[in-house]
């Protein structure tokens, strides 16, 4: 609010008239807290008085006892009287109003802190509007104008109604005043944000209308006629729904089910309900079902109008970029509930893998002779599911990041998913972002998944499987490995003599032959002991693209952060 504070000059500050109100509004809020400290700072002082005022009184009485001097036979009585005074009013806080001290605390929290958080809040919304627009935002309109200037002489005309008054007459201010202050001060908040917020969603919509007529007009007129219906209405149209898995739990009962503020929109609140949704990510997410129609306003309460401003600006070719308190190093707080999104950092990202089942087609030959009795071949692609190609395992990969979470946040700091307010007839919410990741990978298909803007495919390689390797046998087991193979030991000499057993040890052949066999065996061992190996290392490949299989539609959380 700097620049607000600097605009001096008169004709300056006819021109930027909302950044002149808001100046005027944080100003006022100034004030108030100022004349508030005045009046509690009196109101510590008068109880002071009062508390030497009560000392003096009793010095006094001390002294005049004193010099009354009673008879010897009072004495005694007084001297039990001196001891054990019984407790004056002043000693015990006041009479009544003894405990007064503590219950007026709450009194300069509250109001200090009401005017304080207001001004806060005004000035931080006018910073982000200013920074999103620049000099538009601080010229304003006439409808902002008016607005502001309501807020402004309400507020003025309760502190100077009730501060003023106090300060000027010298009395004591009530609880009744502290909460009608608060009130005055909540009420002012409000309205100013509520303008401020109005203006912006009215400029964003006038940029987003004048870049698309400039990219119209920019873009050259396309000679081939498309057959397929336009933007508008494709997203509107709703998208097949995915087969249901029985994989939620039973109904909460309708005491533990959450409740939203009424919503504009005409809906059926008797008939919401919630569900839990069980998931192996450690987070939980409800479904709040409804029988209306899915193309009706958003703006039911349930998304944070921030989330709102996203979801309607943001397109393939309109992108309205993110708050700074989301770049990196901020506090990641949204500018229009204040809520912190902590799962939603730059560069983390969730991975979300797809397969699609996809025929791959046919290649036919065709030969042909002509006249001159030559032959001419002709490559032909044929209908692969009428000719039965075989079937190709297609892997689509999609990454949720910050934007998406940004746009599915609520008020409350949970997640609503957008794709099942786009395409479903009920509003999935998830208590973290690990929830909304495990929901959009397991209850959305690839084509929703594609429509969305703030999703981003990435290309991953082909993988083929085919069903007959998969229904291979098992390996058989491998063959125990046996021991090395001993050098052959003479016979006994009780039935060989001693002369045949010498000859048949010095024989050379005979010890060369036993040399190649235990070769032999030493390289069949080692061969065996490879191939051991080389199947157990399969099998665990194979173990490791089982573990990694996604047929059954499931989606993986990438903790790693991409770069």
């Amino acid at each position: 609010m700097n620049y607000a504070n600097m605009i001096q000059e008169e004709n300056l500050k006819k021109t930027f008239i909302i950044a002149t109100l808001c100046s005027t509004l944080v100003g006022t809020f100034s004030s108030s807290m100022g004349l508030w400290d005045r009046v509690k700072e009196r109101r510590k002082q008068q109880k002071r008085d009062i508390q030497q005022d009560s000392e003096i009184k009793a010095l006094r009485e001390k002294v005049e006892a004193s010099e009354r001097r009673p008879p010897p036979h009072h004495q005694q009585q007084q001297h039990r009287l001196e001891q054990a005074p019984p407790p004056s009013r002043d000693s015990r806080g006041g009479g009544r109003g003894g405990g007064g001290g503590r219950s007026r605390d709450w009194d300069r929290d509250e109001v200090g802190d009401a005017f304080e958080r207001s001004g806060a809040l005004i000035r931080r919304e006018f910073d982000d509007g200013y920074e999103r627009y620049g000099r538009r935002f601080a010229v304003g309109d006439a409808a902002t104008e008016n607005r502001l200037q309501a807020q402004v002489i309400a507020l003025q005309q309760t502190v100077i109604a009730v501060l003023q008054d106090a300060l000027a007459e010298g009395r004591q201010l009530t609880r009744a005043d502290a909460a009608r202050l608060v009130a005055a001060s909540d009420a002012a908040r409000d309205g100013s944000l509520d303008a401020l917020r109005q203006q912006r969603r009215r400029l964003m919509a006038t940029s987003s209308a004048s870049a698309s007529r400039m990219i119209e007009e920019a873009t050259p007129p396309r000679r081939h006629r498309s057959f397929s219906p336009p933007a508008s209405i494709r997203r509107k149209m709703p998208l097949p729904e995915p087969e249901p898995e029985p994989r939620y739990a039973k109904p909460r009962p309708r005491s533990q089910s959450r409740t939203w503020p009424a919503r504009p929109r005409p809906r059926q609140s008797d008939d919401i309900d919630s569900f839990v949704a069980d998931g192996n990510t450690g987070g939980s997410s409800s479904i709040v079902t409804n029988d209306n129609d899915i193309i009706a306003d958003d703006n039911d309460g349930l998304f944070c109008p921030y989330s709102l401003d996203l979801q309607h600006g943001s397109t393939r070719r309109h992108y309205m970029p993110l708050a700074s308190a989301f770049a990196p190093g901020g506090d990641r707080r949204c500018p229009a509930c204040g809520a912190r999104l902590a799962a939603a950092a730059p560069d983390d990202v969730w991975a979300i893998s797809k397969r699609v089942e996809t025929a791959e087609p046919p290649v036919v030959v065709v030969v042909t002779v002509d006249e001159a009795g030559y032959e001419r071949k002709k490559e032909v692609v044929d209908n692969a599911a009428e000719a039965g190609g075989p079937v190709v395992m297609e892997e689509r990969e999609f990454r949720l990041g910050q934007r998406f979470l940004v746009k599915c946040h609520t008020p409350t700091g949970e997640y609503a998913c957008v794709l099942c307010r786009r395409h479903r007839a009920a509003d999935a919410i998830c208590r973290s972002a690990e929830a909304l990741a495990h929901h959009v990978g397991r209850a959305h298909d690839v084509a929703e998944l594609e429509a969305e803007a703030d999703l981003e495919e990435v290309a991953v390689a082909v993988a083929q499987h085919q069903h007959q390797q998969r229904a291979l046998p098992a390996p058989p087991p491998p063959p125990v490995p046996m021991p090395p193979s001993l050098p052959m030991s003479p016979p006994p000499q009780s039935s060989i003599s001693r002369a045949a057993a010498t000859a048949a040890t010095s024989s050379p052949s005979n010890m060369s032959r036993g040399r190649d066999r235990g070769r032999d065996r030493d390289r069949d061992r080692d061969r065996d002991l490879d191939g051991d190996w080389e199947m157990l290392e399969n099998r665990r490949d194979r173990d490791e693209d089982e573990s990694s299989d996604f047929r059954d539609r499931r989606h993986y959380a990438l903790p790693a952060k991409y770069r």
